[in-house]
């Protein structure tokens, strides 16, 4: 009896120890399965983002969230109705089935994909520590201009050398103004507008392009941007009555203009960044009237460098793609056109991709990529100690390698100029998306190169005054060395802020602020 005992009791061992390996290999088996929906379904829009780059909750909340919703689950039956934005913007994202009305994977398969991400996710990420930077700016001096308006909200800020003023746009309410400072920083015309301005540009005949958002900065489908060219009568006065040359663009973001096919006429490409839906493409001239070429038909276009790439005596196009498939794209121009989009570097969407530039940054003959990341705006508002500023260097096989990286919690824009005049190119950067809780000063940063892509790190004193969204470098006062001018804009208040900053913007915070570089001036006295 007790050897009968015994061996039932190993039978019931047995049978509980196949019973959790069973389930034990179901589990692996579920996750496998997991990690190829994921695959799947994630990489058919944008780069794959493993589970380990977001924390448990950020995943579960918002991320998998708004995944689903693109794939056709929702909460509930009602919040399908909440993600499409009223009027002609609703319309266009319900025409494009971003989110649709039936479900595209299974609710099993959907469920695997859930327990892949949540079970191998974090809790939390761990912290890093930024590097200090030192407050004073060597070579520049600080001035400050504040409209009369209840709070700063600059657009976009631009240096016109040619007449040593400023163009910057603001917006309150449903009010939008494009503004013009003198070299004295007084504001000698202000125009307003019937959309945010977002960009001014000089043209060859003297006359200038506005173009416009639409009726803000924040994202939209509608069609509501304009562009328009304004005759000058003098250095300080704009002619009451724009020309009108293309309207129901779609959110745009950038304009150049270049003669793209040899006609002798100047054609326009356009960053239409959209929200859910948008295009980077180019408006041919055709003298009477405008031809569009769609280049690429999907959203967040940020902004474009035309160049001859290939040295063959044709422009071609380098565009910046964030918004989900995030990366670098260039268009070689063949002569009948451009041909298909060749993907240059690609970065996954946490990035949050803002700003490029395609220059030669070491003085090899070759040129590199300027690059930022740091829109922390969308589902994933948290620090990342990938946000900020890269070199990528150019190789003769025209390919990239990272050689630089300087971590800038939020970064927005960074330009490269030789502020010094020592012969090699520093940076200036800004961040609308700072650490507000622990590190207020990196708003702003200049990078002094001291060569080997080794830089000195500073700041100036009174960075705090503003929320830096624009900045544009030039020679504005025209003594032959590269101003800085930034624009703030306080419309978002500052997550984690621990200091009372934004009620500081609100009592004093300026519009613009102008960096005047006094290197050249500096140079001549010691001479």
């Amino acid at each position: 009896m007790v050897i009968k005992n015994i061996y039932i009791l190993f039978l019931l061992s047995t049978i509980l120890s196949c019973n959790r390996t069973s389930e034990a290999n179901r589990s692996d088996t579920r996750e496998e399965d997991g990690a190829k929906l994921a695959a799947r379904y994630c990489t058919s829009c944008h780069a794959f983002v493993p589970p380990e780059k977001l924390i448990k909750s950020s995943w579960k909340e918002d991320v998998l969230p708004a995944m689903g919703n693109r794939l056709g689950i929702y909460r509930n039956t009602k919040q399908r109705e909440t993600l499409i934005e009223p009027g002609e913007g609703g319309q266009i994202v319900e025409a494009a089935n971003i989110f649709p009305s039936t479900q595209a994977v299974s609710t099993e398969d959907w469920e695997r994909i859930v327990d892949y991400f949540i079970s191998r996710a974090p809790d939390a990420i761990p912290t890093f520590r930024t590097e200090p930077i030192s407050i004073g700016l060597p070579h520049f001096e600080y001035k400050a201009y504040k409209l009369p308006s209840p709070m700063p909200l600059t657009s976009f800020v631009s240096i016109l050398p040619e007449t040593s003023q400023i163009a910057f746009g603001t917006t309150y309410g449903r009010s939008y103004t494009l503004n013009i400072l003198n070299a004295d920083l007084k504001n000698v015309q202000s125009y307003k507008m019937t959309a945010l301005p977002i960009q001014y540009t000089k043209l060859k005949d003297d006359s200038y392009s506005i173009t416009t958002i639409g009726k803000g900065l924040f994202p939209t489908d509608a069609r509501e941007g304009w562009i328009s060219h304004m005759a000058v009568r003098d250095l300080n006065t704009l002619t009451p009555e724009p020309k009108l040359v293309l309207n129901k663009l779609k959110r745009p973001v950038n304009i150049v203009y270049k003669d793209l096919n040899g006609d002798g006429l100047d054609d326009i490409v356009a960053c239409e960044f959209g929200s859910y839906t948008g295009s980077l493409g180019w408006y041919e001239n055709r003298k009477d009237k405008y031809q569009f070429h769609v280049l690429l038909g999907k959203p967040g276009a940020t902004n474009v460098v035309i160049d001859d790439v290939d040295a063959d005596g044709k422009p071609d196009i380098l565009a910046l793609m964030a918004q989900g498939d995030e990366g670098i794209f260039y268009f070689h121009n063949n002569g009948n056109g451009f041909d298909p989009a060749q993907l240059i570097l690609r970065f996954s969407p946490l990035y949050g991709s803002t700003f490029f530039d395609y220059i030669d940054f070491n003085g090899d003959g070759v040129k590199d990529i300027l690059y930022t990341s740091g829109d922390n705006a969308d589902q994933t508002p948290f620090l990342k100690e990938y946000h900020g500023i890269y070199i990528f260097l150019g190789q003769r096989d025209f390919t990239f390698k990272q050689h630089f990286f300087h971590q800038l919690n939020g970064a927005y824009k960074a330009i490269a100029k030789d502020y010094d005049q020592d012969g090699d190119l520093d940076i200036s950067a800004i961040s609308y998306f700072p650490d507000y809780a622990n590190a207020q000063e990196v708003g702003f940063i200049y990078l002094q190169n001291q060569g080997n892509m080794r830089f000195s790190v500073s700041t100036f004193a009174e960075m705090g005054i503003g929320r830096w969204i624009a900045m544009d470098a030039n020679d504005y006062d025209r003594d032959g060395d590269v101003d800085i001018v930034l624009g703030s804009n306080i419309s978002i208040l500052p997550m984690g802020d621990a200091t009372g900053i934004n009620k500081r913007w609100l009592k004093e915070g300026v519009s613009l602020v102008v960096l005047e570089n006094k290197v050249k001036q500096k140079k001549s006295r010691l001479r």
